[in-house]
């Protein structure tokens, strides 16, 4: 028989991207990736702690806005491949007025 080959992936996902609705109360992450083996789970970052990760499409989760103070904070989202591959996407600013 022939031999199998086998084609690593190590190229990370492309047009990671997130938003954030609302500011008080429940809270809602949205994100969004392209990759060309697929994406296996998406990661949500609050000022850089991981706060919930979703492993299927369509990627969101809803975040108590209690647990942050009031002001400014940042969210991030990090696309990984079903290779585990990564790519984080740039801060998206949102302000908190519990």
């Amino acid at each position: 028989s022939a031999p199998v080959s086998f084609t690593s992936d190590n190229t990370p996902p492309t047009s990671v991207s997130g938003s954030v609705t609302g500011t008080a109360g429940t809270i809602r992450f949205d994100g969004s990736a392209t990759d060309t083996t697929g994406i296996g789970k998406i990661q949500f970052f609050v000022d850089g702690v991981i706060r919930a990760s979703d492993a299927t499409a369509p990627y969101s989760t809803f975040f108590n806005s209690t647990v942050l103070t009031n002001g400014s904070h940042t969210m991030t989202v990090r696309a990984f491949d079903i290779a585990g591959n990564s790519t984080d996407s740039s801060p998206i600013s949102f302000t908190v007025s519990n």
